[in-house]
């Protein structure tokens, strides 16, 4: 555990709550005793002038034989502490009419562990072309934890942000950077990412109804199917009506089985699901694997 100015800034493998001098540590790291943990503190942390640093280490139990420690501190006048980047290619003569930023993160050893999650509402945004970044605020976030959703075992963030503004209407395409996501970092069994929503215009396609629909929903492993209606859509009054689904998963481990399917009646009880599931980048039994598609 780590303070800093008597503020603890962060822990790693203890318990939540109070600690005393004999709370033990959470789990037995064993061959991972030597591996460095890495946490970035933000300057908010620090004051002018003297800082002090503590540090607290614990053991596993009263019998445990060995106890290691180094400690490194470096500082960086880089605004970013994560960043990553996706190209956008839309068609020539498009026009954005939409684009909305949805980023999160989530761990899942600790449905109370929310110590990490911190300035979550607020990213920085790169457009292409551009040589600054901008500052994003969050319009929206959802959170999930054990309290929200009892014995849920993880803990995290989804936000949301319009951002149609910032992008170039008539000339989007590029390289887009976002970064400063907050994510947990050290802790196993995370994830984190974000992606840009966009819906244009096309002068060389067919009419089209777009519908973005925002929500938040989150699974645990071994969960009942959840079922997501969708309503409040325009379709040609005959003839061949055709549609294209797209959604935004987080945590899509590959060893993990799951499915996305489909089906016209938004009665759960009524009629027969489709299996959206095997495509280029999905088998038949795990359509959220950590790709994009």
């Amino acid at each position: 555990m780590v303070y800093i100015n008597g503020v603890e800034v962060f822990r790693e493998n203890m318990p939540t709550g109070p600690v005393g001098h004999t709370t033990f540590a959470s789990t037995a790291i064993g061959v991972n005793e030597t591996t460095p943990v890495t946490y970035i503190v933000p300057t908010s942390a620090f004051v002018n002038g003297v800082n002090t640093i503590a540090v607290e280490m614990h053991q596993v139990n009263l019998t445990s034989s060995d106890l290691g420690f180094d400690f490194e501190l470096l500082g960086s006048t880089d605004p970013t502490f994560n960043s990553s980047s996706a190209n956008l290619a839309l068609p020539s003569c498009s026009q954005v009419l939409f684009a909305g930023l949805y980023w999160g993160a989530s761990q899942g050893t600790d449905g109370t562990n929310v110590s990490w999650i911190t300035n979550e509402n607020k990213v920085k945004l790169k457009i292409p072309g551009a040589a600054v970044y901008v500052d994003v605020t969050a319009t929206q976030t959802d959170y999930h934890n054990n309290t929200l959703v009892p014995g849920l075992p993880h803990t995290g963030y989804h936000s949301f942000a319009d951002i149609t503004s910032l992008v170039n209407a008539t000339n989007a395409n590029g390289t887009y950077i976002l970064a400063n996501v907050a994510s947990p970092l050290g802790i196993s069994n995370s994830c984190g990412g974000w992606t840009i929503v966009i819906a244009y215009a096309d002068p060389g396609t067919v009419v089209r109804n777009l519908t973005v629909f925002d929500g938040n929903v989150v699974m645990n492993g071994g969960d009942p199917a959840v079922h997501i209606p969708i309503t409040g859509f325009l379709t040609p009054p005959s003839g061949p009506v055709s549609c294209e689904l797209g959604a935004v998963v987080y945590d899509g481990d590959r060893v993990s089985t799951d499915e996305y399917s489909f089906k016209q009646n938004s009665n759960p009880l009524v009629g027969t699901y489709t299996s959206l599931t095997p495509n280029a980048t999905a088998n038949l039994n795990d359509m959220w694997n950590s790709t994009i598609s």
